[in-house]
């Protein structure tokens, strides 16, 4: 090695060790309190309506959501936020709309610590409205049960999802990475995508479901539908307490697929790798196939037909 590439490499070894020591003096000095090193400087701005609303719509970039009952008339928007990063918040036509806007320089964008969360609260005066609508990047969404919407459409990139709120027509999410925890809700029909994360729902009653996931596991319990439709690449899929009333539908390339008390018109699994077990609540015409794997299936000739394929995995199933 040449003595002018060692002496660089010695230098630059020497250049990080420097900074490393700074920031674990500064950490030092201020208690081992990271959110300090957030340059941002953050600040409440509270938005105050006596409007109409009928719908709402968020088109935010990283921000926790969440929202609340309130007395009167009056619909207020509580946002912590950055100096430099606003939220507009209007009303026109009855729509409440929260806009960010970005009013940072390029180099205030270079950030190594952003520990603090910006966080948007809205407080509604009415229990029901039409729509529902978000658009978001990074950030968490809790919508409690104390609302009824007509419909709502969540599409973000990072952040998990908690809804409890009645949804008259169809609930919509797709997430690239979070969790959906759907409880104590009913909607007339569903539709929910994630590429990398899990699915709950409990004491959940809907029309049609439809549930599409990369990488994840999906819980149901206590679950009423009129038909499941469940694809996906690699994940588990457990069924506890959950009702049918016609057709459901499950395929997966990995993931082994479980029923505990559960039962459908119609069932249909196809699994390449995985196990197919568990309790059903009612007869069946069963129909089962596994490439390599042990099938143990009741020997019954009535009810619905169940049709269950693996290319790798055991089959084992019971009458509850």
């Amino acid at each position: 090695m040449k003595t002018s590439t060692r002496v660089l490499l010695t230098i630059s070894a020497v250049l990080v060790a420097v900074g490393i020591g700074l920031v674990v003096v500064a950490l030092g000095m201020k208690h081992w309190n990271f959110s300090t090193l957030d340059g941002r400087k953050f600040e409440t701005n509270t938005h105050e309506f006596t409007d109409n609303i009928t719908e709402i719509s968020f088109n935010t970039d990283t921000a926790d959501i969440t929202f609340a009952e309130t007395s009167g008339n009056q619909c207020k928007v509580e946002c912590y936020e950055s100096q430099k990063e606003k939220h507009i918040v209007t009303v026109k036509d009855g729509t409440l709309s929260i806009t960010y806007k970005d009013n940072r320089e390029w180099y205030e964008k270079i950030a190594l610590f952003t520990t603090t969360t910006p966080k948007i609260t809205v407080f509604l005066p009415e229990p029901e409205y039409k729509k529902l609508t978000v658009r978001e990047h990074t950030g968490d969404i809790v919508i409690p049960k104390d609302f009824t919407f007509g419909s709502i459409s969540i599409k973000a990139t990072t952040g998990d999802v908690e809804c409890s709120a009645a949804v008259t027509g169809t609930l919509e999410i797709s997430l690239s990475t979070g969790d959906f925890s759907l409880k104590d809700m009913s909607a007339a029909a569903m539709k929910l995508t994630t590429t990398t994360g899990k699915m709950n729902l409990t004491d959940v009653k809907t029309g049609a479901l439809t549930m599409k996931v990369s990488t994840g596991k999906s819980v149901l319990k206590n679950v009423s539908c009129d038909s499941i439709d469940s694809t996906g690449s690699t994940g588990n899929i457990s069924m506890e307490n959950v009702i049918v009333s016609g057709l459901l539908k499950i395929k997966r390339s990995t993931g082994n697929v479980s029923f505990n008390g559960s039962d459908a018109g119609e069932i249909s699994v196809k699994t390449d790798t995985g196990s197919v077990k568990g309790t059903l609540l009612s007869e069946k015409i069963f129909y089962a196939k596994s490439d390599t794997g042990k099938i143990e299936i009741p020997q019954t000739l009535t009810g619905g037909r169940c049709s269950i394929e693996t290319d790798t995995g055991n089959i084992k199933l019971s009458i509850k």
